[in-house]
């Protein structure tokens, strides 16, 4: 299997605390988080990346993202987490828009280890998968 990783690092937009604070700006991954404690909203906008065939799929990783509560793809809830063991990888599929929105609700009440946010996108070549395993057969 092949994979081809987009990371999402520049272009974040910090929303603040239930509109209290304006905008930020940021760069991820973060190694703390900007302000008092409390719930954060990041987002970001993405082009969909481009599918060479129809047997590749699209994916969402994310790693070090401690306190991580929900993930919103364009104002679809794509999952509730357990900021104490957040997913760590959701299929995206093959048909999403053009243009792409990602929202990430985080609890940053949690304590850093050594940097938040490693998130990219992520193509999967499955058909190289699906022919890999008839050859070993």
């Amino acid at each position: 299997m092949t994979e081809h990783m987009i990371r999402l690092r520049g272009g974040w937009t910090l929303l603040g605390r239930e509109t209290e604070d304006r905008p930020t700006k940021l760069t991820l991954p973060l190694t703390s988080f900007p302000g008092r404690p409390g719930n954060l909203v990041f987002s970001r906008f993405f082009q969909r990346p481009p599918l060479a065939n129809p047997g590749q799929t699209l994916w969402l990783q994310l790693e070090s993202v401690p306190g991580l509560k929900s993930i919103t793809i364009n104002r679809q809830e794509l999952a509730r987490t357990n900021p104490e063991a957040p997913i760590e990888r959701l299929f995206l599929g093959n048909d999403l828009p053009d243009r792409n929105q990602l929202v990430l609700s985080v609890d940053s009440n949690v304590r850093l280890q050594e940097r938040w946010g490693c998130i990219a996108l992520v193509i999967q070549d499955e058909d190289r998968l699906a022919s890999a395993d008839r050859s070993s057969e």
